[in-house]
């Protein structure tokens, strides 16, 4: 759809129409921008409608305005939600979750943010896990980069569009406790310009090692949990295992019957054999007089 036609399509006023028109030219979509141009969940739903089924192995901005439109649309109470809408729903964090993840991002002694920035902007060589897919993406994948830690390089796995290589080392963080892990990535994804389903403690739980134990490489964990797979509201189901194709021998009826015949006069000439070599070659039984 052309812009301006989008804009009109969402009822935007000279005013609203030039902040989208700026959205969604200009990269610079910020959450507050977006909800204060569409306001109802219906024209929210109308900016993240392009990138709700788009795979992350598309990311870009699109999947950033949509992020915004959907936090815009989850201030709507459940009551008021718009019908037909369902496929937006992403599950709620519960604000105790919220407040812990803060608590340890912002750890004085160990704290996300030393790294990745206290806006989420990233740190000279550490990346920014704002607008990140590998954040936001599946659950599980990361929650094993917390778990585990995670080495090898990222310039396409942080945020292809970035263009910026980073080959940081993150080491597991052990001091957490599951509970915070979740927390904490929960947090992450649902501030600082992202919106994506919670980390439950399940999801860290499901965390596994890689093989030997150690540390996670980038290339790896993408190769388990791609981001073809990733989208907004969660990532689609990995594919079942490809299954072992069983030959069946088929054989015309007529066929059948005469291999069968074979099989039976084999045995027959076999039997035969071996009893007429026992009788021909088993000793006398002398008698007596």
């Amino acid at each position: 759809m052309h812009l301006d036609r989008k804009i009109a399509f969402l009822g935007a006023g000279n005013m609203a129409g030039a902040i989208l028109r700026g959205l969604l030219t200009s990269g610079g979509a910020r959450p507050e921008d977006v909800i204060a141009t569409a306001r109802r969940p219906e024209r929210l739903a109308a900016l993240a409608k392009p990138a709700i089924d788009l795979g992350y192995d598309q990311w870009g901005q699109e999947h950033k305005i949509a992020m915004a439109a959907l936090a815009g649309m989850h201030q709507t109470p459940d009551e008021d939600w718009p019908v037909g809408f369902d496929q937006f729903r992403i599950e709620r964090a519960e604000q105790s979750v919220l407040e812990l993840g803060k608590d340890v991002y912002f750890r004085h002694d160990q704290g996300c943010y030393k790294c990745h920035g206290e806006k989420g902007e990233g740190t000279s060589g550490f990346p920014p896990i704002a607008g990140s897919p590998m954040l936001n993406g599946d659950p599980v994948r990361a929650a094993k980069i917390v778990k585990y830690g995670l080495k090898g390089p990222l310039e396409h796995s942080i945020n292809p569009a970035d263009g910026m290589p980073y080959n940081a080392q993150m080491e597991q963080q052990s001091h957490l406790s599951e509970a915070e892990m979740a927390a904490a990535l929960t947090y992450a994804r649902q501030n600082y310009g992202n919106f994506a389903p919670p980390v439950t403690l399940r999801d860290v739980v499901a965390a596994k090692a890689p093989e030997g134990g150690m540390m996670w490489q980038a290339s790896d964990l993408l190769a388990e949990y791609p981001f073809e797979r990733d989208r907004l509201t969660g990532p689609l189901p990995a594919p079942p295992p490809p299954s072992i194709d069983v030959v069946k021998l088929t054989l015309p009826s007529s066929g059948l019957w005469l291999m069968l015949g074979a099989v039976a006069v084999c045995m027959l000439l076999i039997l035969g054999a071996t009893y007429a070599g026992k009788f021909l070659h088993d000793p006398q039984t002398p008698t007596h007089a």
